[in-house]
């Protein structure tokens, strides 16, 4: 049952024009299929070993900088009047999106991450900030699959979680 739900799942994540379809011979769909039937993502120590080695910004994954494709959306405000609006941001890393998804007018932004130790850089990254829309982020060490928000989220935003394969 679950691998039938991940496989139809990374079906229709492979018809989305900006991802790259995988052939049915590619090597790399079994990996890519694999990530989706995960019943734990907090059984791979993948993430937590890669910050907990003293990840930088702008080194390996970290752009140091809010996404360019999320600065591009909220240039044309494609979100409209964001008064009153909270935004979920899974996979956040240091809070880049994060917060400037505060900036941009939401009045409340939850960043979560797996790993505790990029959910601490990313409290140090939102306490050094001098953005008054810092106060409105609220960092959380938890697994996106498992995680229950209360109350809804009006917008996720993810720009490395369901995209990522290893």
């Amino acid at each position: 049952m679950r691998m039938r739900r991940s496989r139809r799942l990374a079906a229709l994540i492979c018809s989305l024009p900006a991802v790259r379809v995988l052939s049915p011979t590619s090597p790399t769909k079994s990996v890519f299929l694999r990530a989706f039937a995960m019943t734990d993502a907090g059984a791979s120590p993948m993430w937590e070993s890669m910050w907990s080695k003293g990840l930088k910004p702008k080194e390996a994954f970290d752009c140091g900088e809010a996404s360019p494709t999320l600065t591009e959306v909220l240039s044309r405000k494609s979100f409209g009047d964001c008064t009153g609006k909270r935004a979920l941001v899974p996979g956040c890393g240091r809070a880049y999106d994060a917060i400037a998804l505060a900036e941009h007018g939401f009045d409340s932004v939850v960043a979560i991450d797996l790993a505790p130790t990029a959910v601490d850089a990313a409290k140090e990254f939102l306490k050094a900030s001098s953005s008054p829309a810092a106060a409105r982020v609220e960092v959380a060490c938890a697994d996106f699959f498992k995680f229950e928000l209360e109350p809804k989220a009006d917008v996720i935003w993810d720009s490395q979680l369901l995209r990522f394969r290893v």
